[in-house]
């Protein structure tokens, strides 16, 4: 099972189902867009992870990857620009979006590379390293990734996206489902529609 929500942060959504530690990481935000659209991704991660078990308490791992401690489900979380995309899966799971941005200098490091091609490229490998629990931080070479299944998301105009999972099989990513649009409740319910 691979499961993808798809999240618009450009919302007010109430802090009051985060934690006292994701609160403080919010205040530290320094610009206001920001620390709206990081709250409003944090509430929707609850909201989504509720519907996959009762008991939403976050560990984080070496490499600072935050799983359930009940270990019930994977999920991974990414978020750029107004939109986040949130992977549900019984396996590893890494996703990643970015918005695609006119004047980004992409050619000085994928130099063969149209604009497109280049933020394709780059949501595959982040996500195929979030599945890994690893970051930007890791040193050449990357680990290999024959055993990682990885799939492009069709996502809004704009934006490129991949999920990644590991232990998977073929048919896991054939049953990838976009789950639906979610706006983050100001309140305790969760608005989900099921139009993308």
């Amino acid at each position: 099972m691979i499961e993808v929500w798809l999240v618009d942060t450009d919302v007010d959504a109430s802090p009051d189902a985060l934690s006292p530690d994701e609160r403080e990481r919010a205040a530290r935000f320094r610009f206001e867009e920001h620390r709206r659209r990081w709250i409003a991704a944090h509430v929707a991660l609850r909201e989504i992870l509720s519907k996959y078990t009762s008991d939403v308490q976050f560990v984080i791992g070496e490499n600072g990857k935050p799983s359930l401690a009940n270990g019930a489900v994977h999920f991974n979380l990414s978020h750029s620009g107004d939109l986040a995309v949130i992977a549900v899966s019984d396996h590893e799971i890494g996703v990643d979006v970015e918005q695609i941005r006119d004047g980004f200098d992409y050619e000085s490091i994928m130099p063969a590379a149209n604009r497109d091609e280049f933020f394709r490229a780059w949501t595959r490998k982040e996500a195929c390293l979030k599945a890994r629990g690893l970051g930007l931080g890791v040193s050449e070479p990357l680990p290999a990734t024959e055993d990682l299944l990885v799939e492009d998301l069709s996502l809004r105009h704009g934006y490129a996206g991949a999920v990644a999972t590991t232990n998977a099989s073929p048919g896991d990513v054939r049953n990838l489902i976009l789950r639906g649009f979610l706006k983050p409740a100001a309140t305790s319910q969760p608005a989900i529609s099921s139009n993308v």
